[in-house]
């Protein structure tokens, strides 16, 4: 049994080193093989400062005039005016609370989208997945709900919480032990109303729409909605969003990926879908050890539970969780990174 634990540890350690590249920003890699647009954390964090947020109550967005207030309390819903606060507090007093992970929630999802190349990869991803390419001229506002987890920046300590291989080096539980961790895709799937009804939807996309038409963008450049979720987290993120020419012609074209196991320095040619395109997306924050992306986080035991009972089911877990946990067992089954993990029920 112990030779079969090192040899899976082995195997893990293999897939775990697999690099993705793509030919669109080839000449942009650095020596480590993580592409760039010379884009530096300095660069990011004022992108994510720059953020325009999204009135909770009317769903107006945030202009260079109207700089809009969080909520002093749980710092996690904006307001354009008192009056929309006001209106807004029935309902969101029930839920007001300040909490580390729904501060998390926010600037990582901030992060991601100030990142200039991994939302490239990720607005694709968003055409293949709902054939918009099909649907020119698109009179519509789409949507598209983005399943986020985090999970350990070192593949062994993601086998070690699922059981897959034995703990090591401490008598500390995984469970209460510090772990680092990076924000990773689990899915993109179809948004439901009871995450983001029409009405909504298209009052958050119209003034992006109108926008991108003073700069010149056309029907054929479509505006939507991405609705983020962090986790088992019932607390969501609306953010309007431009797909522009340049990223349709990609999808419309699909250059295939680059896939390298850098221990055996094996090589494969991985066609362009919506689900290769995020396991890009996945691979270059999983390769970016300096973190200039910011996209790194500590785990919480929120975020271990989850990944515990991907592997082997020991609690008793609820629906919102189940659901997290489908998802990212959904995703183990298409990256390689993942291959020599078992996927147990």
């Amino acid at each position: 049994m112990a030779g079969s634990r090192r040899e899976i540890k082995r195997r893990i350690e293999i897939a775990g080193s697999v690099t993705m590249m793509h030919p669109e920003w080839e000449t942009a890699a650095d020596a480590s093989g993580v592409p760039w647009s010379n884009q530096t954390a300095k660069d990011i964090k004022e992108k994510r400062r720059g953020a325009h947020r999204i009135c909770t109550a009317c769903q107006g967005t945030e202009t260079e005039d109207n700089f809009y207030k969080v909520c002093s309390r749980c710092k996690n819903r904006f307001y354009c005016s008192r009056e929309c606060q006001t209106r807004d507090w029935p309902e969101h007093k029930e839920i007001c609370h300040a909490t580390t992970r729904q501060k998390r929630f926010e600037k990582l999802v901030t992060s991601l989208l100030a990142n200039v190349d991994l939302m490239a990869y990720l607005k694709i991803a968003v055409v293949l997945s709902l054939k918009l390419l099909d649907a020119i001229p698109i009179s519509e506002p789409w949507s598209l709900l983005v399943r986020l987890g985090i999970e350990p920046e070192n593949i062994l300590d993601f086998a070690r919480l699922r059981g897959d291989i034995d703990p090591v080096g401490t008598s500390e539980p995984l469970e209460s032990k510090k772990m680092k961790g990076m924000l990773q895709i689990n899915a993109i799937c179809p948004c439901t109303p009871d995450f983001l009804d029409k009405e909504t939807k298209i009052a958050i996309a119209q003034p992006k729409r109108t926008a991108a038409d003073a700069v010149g963008f056309n029907w054929e450049s479509p505006v939507g909605v991405m609705v983020f979720v962090l986790g088992d987290s019932r607390t969501v993120l609306q953010v309007p969003i431009l797909i522009a020419t340049p990223f349709m012609d990609i999808a419309r074209e699909r250059p295939p990926f680059t896939r390298t196991i850098t221990v055996t320095k094996t090589s494969s040619t991985v066609p362009m879908t919506a689900s290769s395109c995020i396991e890009y997306v996945n691979a270059i924050i999983r390769q970016d050890k300096p973190n200039r992306c910011l996209l790194r986080a500590e785990m919480s035991a929120a975020d271990k539970k989850i990944i515990r009972n991907s592997g082997v089911v020991s609690e008793p877990l609820q629906e919102v969780t189940r659901t997290a946990i489908g998802y990212l067992k959904g995703r183990m089954l298409h990256e390689c990174v993942y291959s020599a993990c078992g996927n147990k029920e």
